[in-house]
């Protein structure tokens, strides 16, 4: 399918205009009021590690503060699940059902393949991690690990996480608030409202824009790996959105963003480096 854009950037691209361009749509150059903002415009932002990745929204936000985030994963405006990839990440309550439903189809099998030594018991184990998480009771994985030993259950740490991640793509488990610095689980019916669903192309269309709204300029192919898409998939979701989109050329690649996404001058470029060698 061939693919138009609203308009086209004709002039010669350098690597560092894109890079220039994507400090202002990754809202290093022109930040965001607050925390739920930055995750809601970045639609999922990376959280594998909490203390960094709270920085990485607190930059993103005119007065930094660690603090921002922590209250909006402490009254679920803002959850931390495996989503796109078999990782963690920050999502708006209001993006997770469908980004999940979407990505999980591709990232299940990491997690069942891990989970061999479980699999007879996936079912109890499932019932008896809900039964433990059920009525708002965030519990951290220690404590899901000794729900499960005095329910005759007793799982290797290892599996435990494993197990963990998958049913959070499964849409059973969410995290709950934050208790002492620790993560903690959730059902996700009790944590994040239930949605209108998406057909496929929906989502893969909305998926599409919302990305290169706001990691853009970019290729099909980046699309592809941050989402854990086909090509073919995430050239589907940009051709559906092709008109609402501009694009640029460089090296032979076609580069997608948001229309009037202006590089940001050379000073934000200067302050944006320092600022995150400092990160």
């Amino acid at each position: 399918m061939a693919l138009t854009p609203a308009s086209r950037d004709n002039e010669a691209t350098t690597l560092r205009d894109i890079a220039r361009r994507r400090l202002r749509t990754q809202l290093l150059d022109a930040p965001a009021s607050d925390a739920e903002s930055v995750v809601r415009a970045m639609l999922a932002v990376q959280a594998e590690n909490p203390a960094q990745s709270a920085w990485a929204v607190a930059t993103r936000t005119v007065s930094p503060d660690r603090a921002d985030l922590a209250q909006t994963l402490a009254d679920g405006t803002v959850v931390r699940t495996h989503v796109l990839r078999p990782t963690w990440h920050y999502v708006h309550r209001d993006d997770a059902r469908w980004l999940i439903e979407l990505t999980a189809p591709r990232v299940l099998p990491v997690f069942d393949q891990q989970l061999g030594p479980s699999a007879d018991r996936m079912t109890a184990l499932t019932d008896a991690i809900a039964d433990a998480v059920a009525g708002g009771r965030g519990l951290t994985r220690a404590e899901i690990a000794k729900a499960l030993g005095d329910a005759g259950l007793d799982i290797p740490s290892s599996q435990l996480t494993l197990l963990l991640g998958r049913l959070e793509m499964h849409l059973l488990l969410s995290s709950g608030a934050p208790r002492d610095g620790q993560h903690t689980y959730a059902l996700m019916d009790e944590r994040v409202p239930a949605s209108e669903p998406l057909d496929r192309d929906e989502a893969l269309a909305r998926l599409a824009l919302r990305y290169l709204a706001s990691h853009g300029p970019a290729t099909d192919r980046d699309l592809a790996y941050w989402a854990t898409l086909t090509l073919t998939d995430a050239r589907r979701g940009i051709a559906a959105v092709a008109d609402r989109l501009e694009s640029l050329e460089h090296d032979g690649r076609t580069y997608w963003h948001a229309p009037g996404t202006e590089p940001s001058p050379p000073s934000a470029w200067c302050s944006a480096t320092a600022s995150s060698s400092q990160g």
